[in-house]
């Protein structure tokens, strides 16, 4: 069997929109207000309500607000890049959630959404070595495993991207689209 693969990954499945309901649902936010430094959590507070209320200006100015240099701003700082995914503006999330990262490596949410950025942007080496990072750290997290699939598949490692499809697919038996997608993959492989 050849080594390098080439699966197909329609264009649908690279440009899913950010979902902004993963940022306010309540032990999302918990997570991310506990790395807050105190004299911010006011500031936070009031940039998430806006952020789900879908006042971005508002909630861009009050994150940025918040942001301290000389404080851990990582949690502060992974909300702001939210606005910007929820605007439209992926290359700008992504660079902001990798700056979050720099303090926030141990939110396992701002790997989700940082690949989610990186796949709408097509950067896939950096979005493979984000997952391949985020796999290392949460391996029982299957959250990982789709956008892995879509990196293998689109760089050539078409059994790996089967594997992690199939671990998504473990997971996530009403995926549809993943479903579609693996069977054309099982065709081609």
């Amino acid at each position: 069997m050849p080594t390098v693969v080439y699966l197909p990954v329609s264009e649908t499945m690279f440009s899913r929109r950010f979902n902004i309901g993963d940022v306010s649902r309540k032990e999302t936010v918990q997570a991310f207000r506990a790395h807050v430094p105190e004299k911010a959590l006011a500031a936070f507070d009031k940039g998430v309500q806006a952020l789900s209320a879908g006042s971005y200006p508002e909630a861009e100015v009050t994150f940025k607000s918040a942001i301290d240099p000389d404080t851990d701003s990582s949690a502060i700082i992974a909300y702001l890049a939210a606005v910007f995914a929820a605007v439209g503006n992926a290359q700008q999330a992504a660079g902001a959630w990798q700056t979050s990262l720099i303090d926030g490596s141990d939110l396992p949410q701002v790997y989700d959404w940082l690949a989610g950025s990186l796949l709408r942007t097509r950067d896939l080496s950096t979005a493979r070595s984000m997952l391949e990072e985020a796999v290392s750290r949460w391996p029982s997290d299957s959250r990982f495993a789709r956008p892995m699939a879509l990196v293998y598949a689109t760089l050539g490692q078409g059994l790996e991207a089967m594997r992690a499809l199939e671990r998504h697919l473990a997971d996530h038996k009403d995926d549809v689209d993943s479903l579609f997608m693996g069977v054309e993959w099982l065709y081609q492989l």
